[in-house]
């Protein structure tokens, strides 16, 4: 299994990369984005599918854990 913590500040195409890293067979995702506000937390999540969503764990804004089907928090 691969676990992978995201890079602090958002990289170009940072989602895109992060489906493939997911097909490839990227098991957990640590979505840490310090400086990211709430409504950006949410777009970001929203550019996955919800079976992406199932691979993500939260270090911010954990309440969205009742909107997105999130792995969990952290």
């Amino acid at each position: 299994m691969i676990t992978l913590i995201s890079p602090e500040k958002t990289i170009k195409n940072e989602t895109e990369i992060l489906k493939k890293m997911m097909t490839e067979g990227l098991y957990c995702y640590h979505l840490r984005k310090p400086e990211m506000d709430r409504n950006a937390y949410i777009k970001y999540l929203n550019e996955l599918s919800p079976e992406e969503q199932k691979n993500v764990v939260l270090h911010q804004h954990y309440d969205l854990i009742e909107e997105f089907p999130v792995k969990g928090i952290h």
